[in-house]
């Protein structure tokens, strides 16, 4: 499953335009509480090229996804930051 977890990062980032700069996996298989029914929670931090950050319009912060067996979480950067910051 590890192939096809990288395999699916590399289309996100072409596909979203980012770069993955972390990725883990988080929920039951993380815990090691996983049974044959549990999917693969995969959690992302991302940044965007800096022409995504220098616009007047809204851009997103997060962005999930459900393709079984996998869902996806991601952050941008900065929403990771501000959230590490508020630690």
């Amino acid at each position: 499953m590890k192939d096809v977890i990288q395999s699916e990062l590399t289309k996100i980032e072409k596909q979203q335009s980012v770069r993955v700069l972390y990725a883990c996996e988080a929920g039951s298989r993380a815990y090691g509480m996983d049974t044959k029914e549990s999917d693969y929670d995969v959690r992302l931090i991302t940044i965007k090229p800096i022409r995504s950050y220098l616009t007047v319009s809204e851009w997103s912060e997060t962005w999930s996804d459900s393709t079984p067996p996998i869902e996806w979480h991601s952050w941008d950067v900065f929403k990771a930051l501000q959230l590490f910051v508020a630690l």
